[in-house]
């Protein structure tokens, strides 16, 4: 579960973040399209998409792949998507544009400028993107099949039979799986409020 979590995460939070700030800087062709299209990924789940997924990483023999079930996860990125983009757009064009009169690049500016002013919004959807991958149990199932790549919540189901359910196992694995969230709850709550209202306001 920590090695799935960690590399979903690595790579949502790059795609997402990186996407979402070149859609709030940056007039093209195409960019209301791209907008309403990722509002209509927040209104498709996956479950729809589940068996094209399948296919696809079956022909690139990625199932039992934390890698594999990791790019799924990181193109479900619509929510990330939007708080970013609702966030990279209320920051102060004059520093951007004093960056680029500094000469530095794009790239340059994402990374050393924009990343360290967002730490909120970065630690809340790190943490909302956490809970949901971490307690997800229809993605691992069909993606990992293989018993030495279950993820925690696979274990725990794993207790459970047609005549007999293991309670005692259970609880004491579902209690193991809740104490990492409730950790970085209490760790980081206030960053969480901090990062969902940014932006919710203009000066």
């Amino acid at each position: 579960s920590i090695s799935l979590v960690a590399m979903s995460l690595a790579l949502l939070m790059i795609v997402s973040s990186m996407l979402a700030y070149g859609m709030a800087q940056y007039k093209f062709k195409g960019k209301k399209f791209l907008q309403a299209y990722f509002l209509i990924g927040l209104m498709m789940p996956v479950q729809l998409s589940i068996l094209p997924l399948y296919l696809m990483l079956s022909r690139l023999k990625m199932t039992n792949s934390f890698l594999g079930l990791a790019l799924v996860y990181a193109a479900n990125l619509s929510f990330s998507f939007l708080v970013f983009n609702q966030f990279f757009l209320q920051l102060p064009q004059a520093m951007i544009e004093s960056a680029h009169i500094d000469g530095a690049s794009d790239m340059c500016i994402f990374w050393k400028i924009v990343v360290p002013v967002s730490k909120p919004v970065f630690s809340t959807v790190g943490l909302l993107q956490f809970v949901m991958i971490w307690n997800d149990f229809f993605l691992p199932m069909v993606f990992l099949p293989k018993k030495s790549a279950h993820t925690l919540t696979l274990a725990i189901y794993s207790y459970t039979g047609n005549f007999l359910k293991n309670w005692d196992k259970i609880f004491a694995a579902a209690t193991i799986a809740l104490v990492p969230i409730l950790i970085i709850y209490f760790l980081f709550s206030e960053q969480i409020v901090a990062g969902l209202t940014a932006g919710s306001t203009k000066e």
